[in-house]
Parts: structure tokens; sequence; C-alpha cells
């Protein structure tokens, strides 16, 4: 590497350094770091959280007091026509009868007004914070309500996974994310809401919370001062071209700094590592753990990514062989589901659980929280979970 190149790049981690104790200090000075959702470990809830926020500000009628305000935002940001505010209500997770193969199921959310003649017009909402997709879910909504909105509501505005490009095409529906769908029209509400200090704080901490999740909160304080430093020369730049290139090597010593810690967890549970941590940042890498109840009866402690980039991280027992029938699949997800709040049901897990943010997508938190040994911490406690209801299960059938 050039010197001058060389130099400016360990100027640039002493300035970033400085930079960060400086935006630390400011934001213990304003309370940032408090927020009620994180105190409180809903964040990542679907059900109990996100849906009823937005129901509830979707709502002409809800708790926030503003009439259709907030509604009308959200129609005009969607272009949405036509649709009578001042008699709507909005609910969240609505019934629509049992679930079948085309028909039934839970919406997330609904917003309904009531026309003339007792026709009903809707706007259908489906949240996907980190569940994963059930079987037939969007076929079932739409075919409740053939003309409606259909709005597929993600952290990053993804497509559905289980559903066919054939199929998806005579659904009718719309991507739309919290990154910038719901965290723009969030700022609109909180606009409107400037003069009520209750509800507008509430809009607030929401924000920052959707900021976490979507991983826009460093890039979004990030102070115009450190961004001049790096553009300032060819010099800087290179520098900083430098240390992004070296993001992997960084990556791949800090894996196997978790490496050694979780074979020390394993030593620790009385469990067997089921090998190195190894491409991890490729769909459907994983690693997992070995215990002879477990692999006696096909099966064994499992950590996978669903995506590409260390996203969407699950957790829970999995088969060894694909093709064998699991006996015990009630029972795992009877005692995982009562273990974990992030608990999902998939093709590929007897009994799968989704882990929790920021773990769930390893971006520079997980990797913080390699270096603290909070990630692997956390590893331990679902391992020592999966490990007692192992014994619990397979050692009580043994005797």
């Amino acid at each position: 590497m050039n010197s001058e190149i060389e130099r400016r790049a360990s100027e640039l981690l002493r300035f970033t350094k400085a930079h960060n104790r400086h935006r630390d200090s400011i934001t213990k000075v304003t309370g940032e770091h408090f927020n009620i959702f994180r105190v409180l470990a809903v964040g990542h809830l679907e059900v109990r959280t996100h849906s009823p926020i937005l129901a509830d500000l979707l709502n002409p009628k809800g708790s926030h007091g503003q009439g259709e305000v907030f509604l009308d935002l959200f129609l005009d940001h969607f272009k949405i026509e036509g649709f009578n505010t001042k008699t709507a209500t909005a609910i969240s997770e609505l019934y629509i009868g049992p679930v079948t193969e085309i028909s039934g199921g839970r919406i997330d959310i609904v917003i309904q007004e009531a026309e003339a003649g007792g026709k009903t017009r809707r706007i259908l909402i489906e949240n996907k914070i980190y569940a994963a997709d059930q079987e037939n879910q969007l076929i079932r909504y739409r075919n409740f309500d053939k003309e409606a909105p259909l709005l597929y509501l993600t952290l990053s505005g993804d497509e559905p996974t289980n559903v066919s490009t054939e199929k998806l095409k005579e659904i009718n529906y719309q991507c739309i994310s919290y990154s910038k769908d719901i965290r723009f029209w969030l700022l609109l509400c909180r606009k409107e809401a400037a003069c009520l200090p209750g509800v507008r704080e509430v809009i607030s901490q929401y924000i920052t919370l959707i900021e976490e999740l979507t991983h826009q909160s460093t890039s979004i304080q990030m102070n115009a001062e450190l961004i001049n430093e790096i553009t300032t020369d060819q010099d800087s730049l290179k520098a900083f071209h430098t240390l992004c290139d070296a993001a992997w090597s960084v990556k791949a010593i800090l894996l196997d700094k978790l490496d050694i810690q979780l074979n020390k967890v394993a030593d620790k549970i009385g469990v067997e590592r089921g090998g190195k941590l190894e491409d991890l940042h490729v769909k459907w890498a994983e690693f997992g753990f070995l215990m002879p109840c477990l692999t006696d009866n096909n099966l064994y402690i499992c950590f996978r990514f669903e995506s590409s980039d260390f996203r969407d991280l699950n957790y829970g027992f999995a088969t060894i062989k694909s093709d064998i029938v699991c006996h015990f699949e009630h029972q795992l997800r009877d005692r995982l589901s009562t273990a974990c709040e992030l608990y999902s049901s998939s093709i590929y897990w007897p009994a799968g659980a989704a882990f929790q943010s920021p773990y769930n997508n390893w971006g520079h938190q997980a990797f913080q929280g390699i270096v603290s040994g909070e990630l692997s911490g956390l590893i331990k406690q679902k391992v020592e979970i999966m490990a007692q209801i192992a014994r619990d299960i397979f050692e009580k059938v043994e005797e």
C-alpha cells in the first residue's frame, strides 16, 4: 500500500473514532438511546407491536385523535384515490375464516370504509418483519377481496418467497417497505403532530425503531464533517476505499473469533460443534450443534441464514436427512414456541424460530457483538434452551 494512503487511512480511522465518541456523547445528552420499544424488547414483534401501531395511526377513529389526517397522507403517498376516509376504520388481525388452500386466515391490517348501498371498500396490508410467508397467503387474501389494493409490507420491500412468478402476476399486489415508504409517511405524520407532544414523541420513537430495523440509523446520523473529510481529496477517498476493501478480511478474522467462542459454548453446555464457520455470507449457510439423542432421531441444533449476505438468521431443530419424517415435530414446536417469542414454523424445520434483531441480519452491530461477546452469549442461551428441550423429549422416550 502507498505510504501516503496508509497514513491517511490511519487518520480516517482516528477521525471516525473521535466522531463516534462525539456522536455518542450527544445521544446521551439528548436521551436518543432511550427508546420504549427497545426497553420493552418488542421492536421485532409484528402482531404485538407493528400492526397495532400502524392500524391505530391509519384509523381516523384511532387514539391519536387526529381524525383522517394520517390516513389521507398514507393514501396520497400510495396514490390510492376515491377512498372515503371520513367513514373509514382500520383494524389489525382481521379474521377471514378458517385457513384452506384458497381462503381464510388473518389479515394483518385492513382499512375499510362503507359506501352507500352496503358495499365495503378495503385496503389490505400484509405485514412482514421476520416471519416467513405462509402457504398461499397472498392468494387467500386476494380471494377475500378481489378489488382491494393489496400491499405487501416488508423491511426492504422484498417480493414474496413462497408464490410462483406466474401466480404473483395474477394476484395484483404492491410491494412496499418500512425503510422508505413507512418511514417517509411517518415523517409526514410527525410533522402534522408537531404541536401534540404525546403523539409526536411516540411517532419519533417508532421512526427510530424502524431506522434501527432497516439499518439506516448510522447513515442518517452520519455527520457532514466526516463525509467531507473522506471526500476532501484523492488520497482521502483512496484511503476510504482501502478501508472498505479490507471489510471482508476484518469479517473473516471476527468469524474466526466467533468460532473459538462457539467451541467454548459447546464445551460448557455439553454438546458438539457441527463444523467450523465457513462461507456464512451465502444463502442457506449454517452452523450447528450435535447431541447423540438428536442425531439418533435425525435431528441437530441448527442456525441458518435464509438469505445471502448474512441475512434472515433462523435457528431451531433441523433434520439431517430431509426425506426422513420427524415424529416429534409437534412436541418440539410446542416447547420451542413456548420458549421463543419469535417462533415461526417452516417446511425446512420441524421447529424453528427467527433470531431477534439486530442479530437476525449480521451488519456492523453483529460483528461488534462478536468483539463484545454478546452474540455468542445469545447463541449460548438458545443452544441451552434447545439442548434442554432435546433432553426432556428424547431421553424420556429412551427411558
